[in-house]
């Protein structure tokens, strides 16, 4: 018995460490899997921010979206105050604005759940005859960052950027465009979200 014994407390002595360890583990980062998805349908990245700048009319999320470079929507972007402005991008431009992501060592929380990006509701509603609109800006989950949100039909994923690491970052993704458009809109959100731009065309 006592042998028995003896041999059980060493095999549970020698098992504490690894059950510790196990405990311990913090969750996988999988930064990856934004160029993974790429070939998913409805890839899209969308830029969540609000700047501390005094605006009428505060920014609007940015949404990049996928499309073939001769088709129709080539350079081309549309605009919805409550959605935010969508910009179509070609495959490639996509594949380098993912892989700039991922450089940014960003954690990336994942999920299996694609995220839909509509326009969101107030809750309780402004009464009927307010002159309010039903509808709200989007604004980043976690204060004190820019939120970055990649989504497709295999699934979603999240990040928050830092405000101090911004416009530095912002500044090294904008050599994913190529489409004229696609530059100048860019350009004119690094203005918005309140960094320093060559372009003139936007406000300051």
């Amino acid at each position: 018995m006592t042998s028995k014994w003896a041999a059980k407390t060493l095999l549970l002595l020698l098992a504490l460490p690894l059950i510790g360890a196990a405990g311990q583990r913090k969750p996988e980062r999988r930064p990856a899997v934004l160029t993974e998805w790429l070939g998913q349908k409805n890839y899209a990245i969308r830029f969540v921010y609000v700047a501390p700048i005094s605006y009428d009319f505060p920014p609007m999320p940015t949404i990049f979206r996928q499309v073939q470079e001769r088709g129709p929507r080539a350079g081309a972007w549309t605009t919805q105050y409550w959605l935010g402005l969508t910009q179509w991008i070609s495959p490639q431009e996509m594949k380098s604005l993912a892989e700039g992501l991922e450089g940014l060592n960003l954690v990336w929380d994942v999920s299996p759940r694609p995220m839909v990006f509509r326009r969101e509701r107030i809750e309780p509603p402004p009464p009927p005859d307010s002159l309010t609109p039903p509808w709200k800006l989007p604004v980043p989950r976690r204060r004190g960052t820019m939120e970055i949100d990649v989504t497709c039909d295999a699934g979603s994923a999240v990040a928050g950027l830092p405000v101090a690491r911004i416009c530095a970052s912002m500044e090294r993704l904008a050599s994913a465009f190529h489409n004229r458009h696609a530059v100048e809109v860019f350009r004119c959100e690094l203005v918005e979200w309140g960094c320093k731009a060559p372009y003139n065309g936007c406000r300051p």
